[in-house]
């Protein structure tokens, strides 16, 4: 069985003021007021006033953790955990129960590293007695601490929102609600700070016809496996959560070139499935890259697949952890070469952007904003998708693909000099857009502003 590794991260919230200033208040020496979170499955775990959240590890607004604590590893497999976690926000760690000093961070960090590996967190975090937060050094320091909301960098990640992901309103963008290659024109102006999703739920009510044609072409297994998909996929909030088999079950079928049916229904139900957080912690855990894969090799679909695959890739980065997991440099091996999951997310943004489809730049265009919303296209990356909508807007783009290309833009530009400076010398003619509507015109001009071109 796969083995995962497991660790406490521990933070001092005093910053070194219990160390320093303990034996003098309280005549006993206190190292520090401790925050700790559990880091396993590429995520940092803890518990708050929000609830259990989740970010990258070192991701919240305290850096680095002051010590890491080794707990060993685990052979739960994530959906187990998943649906432990999902428990634990239901009953004894909903954000109500939070209690800065009976029941906290430490409580919760401690309890699932015993579910995890059966150890504990050292005894002095959870030994600390309440009665220091009575004593004067303890109102000294009560308001820091109170201050302190450990939050991941960049904004709220509840494990268990109350409200789904999968949910996007309407006026963010109608074009967004299409789950097949049409395209309807958005008048809404999109909100800057929030990411469009390709949400359409057609598949959904299609599949019991759908399972009737394909159903001899499967084996009885897939056949149970896709139930349980669209059953997952059909609840807003379920009890239960996908496991790797059924993302196994998804991506084989749909590698199936043979069998275009079949393959249309494995992409719409990823495209869906995505949009949760326990499936991209599924995808990112998975050692194979085989939706990577598929990415990278997406020639051998038909346009209208490798759209549909585009758009789970612009929905994976509709949140921070689909962006961070698609935005790794690490290199892998793909047919006797590296790659890393950044060049495949470059490729195939960049691709789509100056595709000659409406329904490509449409889709590359919503992709590059999603990136840029979440603050992930700095560096190479922000220069590469930058300098593909410089060029694509030199060509005639349909007003629905140019205001949603220019907002990405605009995005990309707040953190990237070296785009500002290259829309200069391209000498793009802004004018020339301002003329298609009101929306892309008053995005030109904010565009101009930032550059320096009034």
């Amino acid at each position: 069985m796969d083995e995962y590794p497991i660790k406490v991260y521990i933070y001092d919230l005093s910053k070194g003021l219990a160390r320093s200033l303990s034996m003098g208040f309280l005549g006993r020496q206190i190292d520090g007021i401790w925050h700790t979170a559990i880091v396993a499955y590429g995520q940092e775990y803890f518990f708050g006033g929000m609830g259990i959240e989740s970010c990258p590890p070192c991701g919240t607004q305290l850096g680095p953790p002051d010590t890491i604590d080794d707990l060993g590893s685990t052979q739960i497999p994530l959906e187990m955990f998943m649906e432990y976690l999902h428990e634990l926000s239901q009953t004894t760690f909903r954000p109500e129960c939070y209690h800065l000093l009976e029941h906290n961070c430490n409580t919760f960090s401690n309890e699932v590293a015993q579910f995890l590996t059966g150890k504990t967190i050292p005894a002095h975090i959870t030994n600390l007695p309440s009665e220091v937060m009575q004593t004067p050094f303890g109102a000294m320091i009560k308001p820091f601490v109170d201050a302190m909301s450990v939050t991941p960098s960049g904004g709220h990640h509840s494990v268990f929102p109350e409200s789904s992901s999968s949910t996007t309103p309407q006026s963010r963008n109608s074009a967004a609600t299409s789950q097949t290659n049409n395209t309807t024109k958005s008048q809404s102006t999109a909100d800057p700070n929030k990411p469009i999703t390709f949400h359409g739920k057609k598949i959904l009510t299609e599949y019991t016809n759908i399972r009737t044609t394909i159903s001899s072409t499967l084996p009885n297994i897939d056949i149970a496996l896709l139930d349980e998909v669209r059953e997952y996929l059909s609840t807003e909030e379920p009890q239960w959560y996908l496991s790797k088999e059924h993302i196994r079950c998804l991506t084989d079928i749909i590698k199936m070139n043979d069998n275009p049916k079949t393959q249309s229904l494995g992409l719409n139900f990823l495209r869906l499935a995505v949009l949760r957080q326990e499936v991209l912690h599924l995808l990112k855990m998975d050692k194979d890259h085989n939706m990577l894969k598929i990415s990278k090799q997406r020639e051998g679909l038909s346009n209208e697949h490798q759209v549909v695959l585009l758009r789970i890739m612009s929905n994976c980065c509709s949140c921070k952890l689909g962006c961070d997991w698609l935005t790794e440099t690490t290199d892998w091996p793909l047919d006797d070469l590296l790659t890393s999951n950044h060049k495949i997310t470059s490729d195939c943004c960049v691709s789509a952007i100056l595709n000659s489809s409406t329904d490509f730049q449409l889709t590359g265009s919503i992709w590059a904003f999603n990136l840029s919303v979440n603050k992930v296209v700095s560096g190479d990356l922000g220069v590469e998708v930058g300098s593909a909508i410089l060029e694509a807007i030199t060509k005639p783009l349909g007003e629905d693909v140019l205001f949603h290309t220019l907002s990405a833009l605009y995005n990309l530009m707040a953190s990237n000099d070296e785009l500002q400076a290259l829309a200069v010398v391209m000498g793009v003619d802004f004018e020339r857009l301002c003329k298609l509507s009101t929306r892309v015109s008053d995005l030109c001009h904010k565009i101009q502003k930032r550059i320096g071109h009034t």
